[in-house]
């Protein structure tokens, strides 16, 4: 028996034989005993979704870019939440593979502090846009889906057990690879309109992750407004 999660564009078949999978508040974890079998896997999780590739201008937003037909503008809110400035890179097309990811683009998180901010593993996948639509799916880190059988083909809030926890040194930047999937079965056409990804980053000064229910959270909402280019 074999079990298939699609991570960040690269699709992961994981053998059954030394595997478990669990629901824990409202997430898959799935733990994977050297049972990995496509390499490429490897290099994305090497970074646990760390990329300091993109530098986003400082307001928030990024330029409108056209892909595959459709005009996306993306902005973060808040951009500022003391001690930390969110920026978003620009959106960019995806390498065609099996799990389909469509674009992809950075979220850039600044520490303008002079203390040193552990951040607690928050990753997440999840569809967005009109409650119930199932148009288009964001995730970030060690996220993605999977198939499942029944009404709904496709399963959110699938992540590898790795804890992808990360650190800002003081006045210091981090850049998060966000994901978009599209056209999965399953799912609906893309209609013109704004999604909604609101991500949670929860972190304590020192060098520590916050355990679960401590630190700070803050959340930030990603829009990306579609329309036909």
């Amino acid at each position: 028996m074999s079990y298939r999660l699609d991570y960040a564009g690269t699709n992961v078949l994981i053998v059954d034989t030394a595997a478990s999978c669990d629901r824990t508040a409202s997430r898959y974890h799935i733990e994977v005993v050297r049972c990995v079998l496509l390499l490429g896997a490897l290099m994305l999780l090497g970074c646990g979704g760390i990329s300091n590739r993109v530098t986003a201008p400082p307001n928030g937003h990024a330029p409108a870019q056209a892909i595959d037909g459709w005009r996306i503008t993306l902005s973060v809110r808040p951009s500022v939440v003391t001690p930390l400035v969110f920026s978003a890179g620009p959106v960019r097309a995806a390498s065609r593979n099996e799990a389909r990811v469509w674009v992809q683009h950075e979220l850039v998180l600044e520490n303008r502090s002079d203390r040193r901010l552990q951040f607690a593993d928050t990753d997440t996948s999840a569809f967005i846009g009109a409650r119930g639509t199932r148009r288009l799916i964001a995730a970030d880190g060690n996220c993605g889906y999977a198939p499942q059988q029944g009404k709904w083909p496709l399963e959110v809030g699938v992540c590898l057990l790795s804890l992808d926890t990360f650190a800002i040194e003081p006045h210091g930047t981090v850049s998060r690879t966000i994901t978009l999937f599209k056209g999965l079965r399953g799912m609906l056409p893309l209609t013109p309109g704004t999604y909604r990804f609101k991500k949670v980053f929860r972190f304590q000064v020192g060098d520590k992750a916050p355990a679960e229910g401590d630190g700070r959270s803050v959340v930030v909402s990603i829009d990306y407004q579609l329309s036909r280019s």
